[in-house]
């Protein structure tokens, strides 16, 4: 039995629309959802062992006394200098991605107090403070693989103060000096391939054993009667580069 041409022109067209629209499913069912983004994960480093260097800069507050020296026998160090800025370097080896020993360097020019009464806020006075440490230490880091970790140090090392005064052409310094035993510090680096960026904090225990004026009027004991500790309290920023 023959079709009505209208018919026909119906059946045509609905047959037309229902190809595409099967295509359109069996690509949906095919593609499947969307995929995902992968996983942050830690890039390697890119040797795991060899040399590193690094170089910090902080901000340091002392606590504590000098000791038992005659002119200053009780003074606390914070009567002659309030805070110290540290401008460290670093050089050491990575043992393992974990471990790592070296030495660090490092110089500090000091603040001097501006109270009222303070003989370095009088007229025609001068003061400069500076002290420097040579340590060695231990650096343990928890997640040498990750962007962002953390560390944490331990060492030893010896301080050398220096506090000098000058009125008009005529300057005296004292300097003391003494073990840092021990030197802690607690860290995090943001890591990209060898190159590490981050902030520190750090406390120091120290001892001064030794001193000396030059020049000075009377006698001075080269090593303290009486030894009392001292400490530095930092919070700074290094970077480092290594292993290679």
């Amino acid at each position: 039995m023959a079709l009505h041409p209208r018919v026909f022109a119906i059946f045509v067209c609905v047959s037309g629309l229902a190809a595409p629209a099967r295509a359109f499913a069996l690509d949906a069912e095919s593609d499947g959802p969307p995929p995902t983004a992968p996983p942050d994960r830690p890039s390697p480093m890119p040797v795991a062992r060899g040399l590193q260097l690094g170089a910090r800069i902080g901000y340091a507050l002392p606590t504590g006394r000098f000791g038992g020296d005659a002119s200053n026998a009780s003074g606390s160090i914070s009567d002659v200098e309030t805070a110290i800025v540290p401008l460290g370097v670093d050089a050491g080896y990575r043992l393992t991605p974990h471990l790592y020993v070296g030495g660090t360097a490092v110089w500090a020019p000091g603040t001097a107090p501006h109270e009222t009464g303070n003989p370095c806020v009088q007229p025609g006075v001068s003061c400069f403070r500076q002290d420097a440490q040579l340590r060695g230490e231990a650096r343990f880091y928890f997640a040498p693989d990750a962007k962002v970790g953390g560390w944490l140090s331990v060492g030893a090392g010896w301080e050398v103060a220096s506090f000098a005064q000058s009125v008009g052409s005529s300057t005296t310094t004292a300097t003391r000096t003494g073990p840092i035993l021990p030197d802690m510090q607690l860290g995090f680096d943001i890591r990209r391939g060898a190159t590490a960026v981050g902030f520190y904090f750090g406390v120091s225990l120290a001892m001064y054993l030794t001193q000396g004026v030059d020049p000075s009027s009377t006698p001075v004991a080269t090593w303290f009667d009486e030894h009392a500790v001292h400490s530095w309290i930092t919070l700074g920023m290094r970077g480092s580069y290594g292993p290679w």
